[in-house]
């Protein structure tokens, strides 16, 4: 930045804390932290950290008037944020995005967990070592889960606090079809190498769902068709809402690898939901 930028930016700084009323070596302090601050391409800071750590260093550069008028001036942005979030939480779009959730379990439950469930029987009666396996990769699939939910309870509360509880509902929910219907594929990418050897084990169980195949893939079918349906639905509730749509990513996956993970993700299906029924 040369001496033109430079002063370009100060004087922007000025602008922006008008009502602080900045002198010269406190626009060049809050600039060079804003500009610090603005650049952290490993680490997001949530809306309340960003304060925080604000608030931290004005201390160090404000004088006592200045933070009196800088404290209100904080006070009515979070004020406003925690407003925008709590309407935002009960938007008919958060609301719709709840019902979309639950409709789906309602499917998984009563239409294809029951009859997958008919077709296959995998696991009682593996024999070793493909039992040892087999109870392995559910351990890790378990675990999987439990600290995915963790993850999204933390994230959750540490970016919206408690003012987004449908928000949260959401999220809860589409973890919980994780467990009533795994999903290899996004497992898969958290395994560490004894997990990815154990699962290579299991390949030959594969003969299983080929045998099954022409029973299998109707429901996985009907399932797809069901949550082609639920997200189209969706789309138009986001529409409606005047909300954007970011549509879905390619599957770049080849057909042998789709076929893998689909078939992994059966024989992790859980009577019990891993514990999440």
């Amino acid at each position: 930045m040369d001496k033109q930028e430079k002063r370009f930016r100060i004087e922007g700084v000025k602008a922006q804390w008008d009502f602080l009323k900045l002198n010269l070596e406190q626009a060049e302090k809050i600039a060079d932290f804003e500009d610090q601050e603005s650049y952290s391409p490993n680490m997001t800071l949530s809306d309340w950290e960003k304060w925080d750590y604000e608030l931290y260093v004005f201390e160090q550069i404000l004088k006592k008037d200045q933070l009196v008028l800088y404290l209100e001036h904080r006070k009515q942005n979070i004020a406003f944020h925690e407003k925008h979030m709590v309407e935002s939480d009960n938007s008919e779009r958060t609301l719709n995005d709840v019902e979309f959730e639950i409709e789906e379990i309602q499917y998984l439950e009563s239409e294809f967990i029951p009859k997958i469930s008919k077709i296959l029987t995998h696991g009682s009666f593996l024999m070793p070592p493909f039992r040892t396996k087999y109870d392995f990769l559910k351990a890790e699939y378990k675990k999987y889960l439990d600290e995915k939910k963790l993850e999204i309870v933390g994230n959750h509360f540490r970016y919206y606090h408690t003012f987004q509880p449908n928000k949260l509902k959401s999220e809860l929910l589409r973890h919980k079809k994780l467990a009533i219907f795994p999903n290899f594929w996004l497992f898969k990418l958290k395994m560490d190498d004894p997990t990815k050897i154990a699962a290579d084990y299991l390949k030959d169980y594969f003969r299983l769902f080929e045998h099954h195949k022409e029973k299998i893939m109707p429901l996985i079918e009907a399932l797809h068709a069901f949550k082609l349906k639920v997200a189209e639905a969706q789309l138009e509730c986001w529409k409606s809402s005047g909300g954007l749509f970011y549509g879905r990513s390619e599957d770049k996956r080849s057909e042998e690898e789709q076929t893998n993970d689909l078939y992994f993700s059966l024989l992790l299906i859980d009577k019990d939901y891993y514990g999440y029924k």
